[in-house]
């Protein structure tokens, strides 16, 4: 068997995983004991050594996972970073998100402030908060306790759930600048204290993990080395020119990514839907407060891409702002990833892109042998890097959308993207060097 064939047989059995669930159930409750036990942030996702799940390359992103009893809380004591984003997220056996805890509702400790809301002091020297992680049901909206600074391991309408422990990531997004070039990628401030409380049992803080840098492991061309990847045909994978969809669900997202071409577009990814769409939202370790659109890119339409669209506002934070800014959107990123092994090759940040007065931008997405010799920032021309592999998955994040910002992906309708997202929407076609070239630098 080749390896392309072993990594389509492990994106099948993923698939099936996603629809399915576990083959194997956790057991239903574990000894009080076991759960007093361990540390807190155990893992972290790194893209040097675990860059799976689509990460996004500005953020970073620790785990906590914790068998859990009826009646079990997490208490978590923490500082806010300086950095463009924070949040909490709950999620179940399949890693969907349950419930979710962003830096909006995390209200600050007395005498503290909370620098991530608009027009905050991001300096601010006292800046503590507490969160508490529930093992049960968040409450109905209408019920104004505990809704703020809580988390919970089953979601509001109890769609999805966590029968059996608390897992839980910490994200941190863009840390400022001068924590950046140090490589303090907590953003100035160490990691969350976590506290188990246990009815009858008591209360223990748990020691944070070690957290020393992993050795490094070249990850992308150790993968890249292996050939996992489609092979180049022409009108697979994707269409030309490429389409753009708008994340469902893991299954949903699986089919169309295996199936769509230039001959029966996404026919098949369609009649695959009662099944995919019945597992219900989510998947892949996704952030409840982004919405994503992703296109799959084959150097058989073409060795280039060039992507023309308008770039949300967002506020500025990288150079260490010292007020909180507002924006059309918190965050707004386009990724290269490889679709089988789910690393990202290359991500451009909202203030990594160089845009016209408009606010306009062009992207182009080539290797690096391809890469034009104008396709630099001075020339006006975004440059992502599309991989190794003759396939590579683009991905855009929307995150947090103001209410007034109507063409964010989160307002988009399935199968509507590129007319609800009007001028936002990433217009893609194919291209060759001599073309990017012929644009010249301006």
């Amino acid at each position: 068997m080749t390896r392309r064939l072993q990594a389509t047989g492990l994106a099948i059995a993923g698939f099936a995983l996603l629809v399915t669930g576990p083959l194997v159930a956790p057991p239903a409750s574990r000894a009080a004991a076991s759960t007093m036990a361990g540390c807190a942030w155990a893992l972290r996702l790194d893209p040097n050594v675990v860059n799976f799940f689509y990460p996004d390359q500005a953020a970073n992103y620790w785990i906590t996972e914790l068998p859990a009893v009826p009646g079990e809380t997490l208490t978590i004591h923490g500082k806010y970073p300086h950095s463009r984003y924070i949040s909490f997220t709950s999620y179940d056996g399949v890693f969907r998100a349950v419930d979710g805890l962003n830096d909006q509702h995390i209200l600050a400790d007395p005498g503290s402030t909370n620098p991530f809301f608009p027009h905050a002091l991001r300096t601010a020297v006292n800046r503590s908060y507490t969160v508490h992680a529930v093992f049960g049901q968040r409450p109905p909206a209408t019920t104004t306790q505990h809704q703020n600074n809580y988390l919970y391991t089953t979601s509001q309408d109890g769609s999805h759930t966590n029968r059996t422990s608390f897992l839980v990531v910490y994200r941190v997004y863009r840390v400022d600048r001068q924590y950046a070039v140090a490589g303090d990628i907590q953003g100035g401030e160490p990691l969350p204290a976590v506290t188990v409380n246990i009815p009858g049992v008591g209360s223990q803080a748990l020691q944070t993990c070690p957290q020393q840098p992993p050795a490094p492991v070249p990850f992308n061309q150790l993968i890249a080395n292996t050939s996992i990847g489609y092979p180049e045909i022409i009108g697979f994978p994707g269409t030309t020119p490429p389409t753009w969809h708008k994340f469902y669900n893991a299954p949903e997202s699986l089919s169309t990514g295996v199936t769509e071409n230039q001959i029966t577009g996404d026919a098949i990814g369609d009649g695959l839907a009662p099944v995919t769409s019945s597992t219900g939202a989510g998947g892949f370790l996704e952030n409840p407060d982004n919405n994503y659109i992703f296109a799959n890119l084959s150097t058989g339409f073409g060795p280039l891409a060039i992507i023309h669209g308008r770039l949300p506002t967002f506020p500025h934070t990288f150079q260490g702002q010292k007020v909180m800014g507002t924006g059309q959107l918190r965050y707004w990123s386009l990724c290269s990833n490889d679709g089988l092994s789910e690393r990202y090759f290359e991500c451009l940040t909202d203030d990594d892109i160089v845009t016209d007065s408009y606010g306009n931008y062009t992207i182009v997405v080539s290797n690096v042998q391809n890469r034009p010799a104008n396709a630099t920032t001075s020339c006006g021309l975004n440059w992502l890097d599309w991989g190794p592999l003759s396939d590579t998955l683009l991905i855009v994040r929307n995150m947090l959308p103001a209410s007034t910002f109507l063409q964010a992906i989160q307002n988009v309708r399935l199968g509507h993207e590129a007319s609800d997202m009007g001028p936002y929407y990433p217009r893609t076609s194919y291209t060759t060097v001599a073309q990017i070239t012929a644009l010249g630098c301006h």
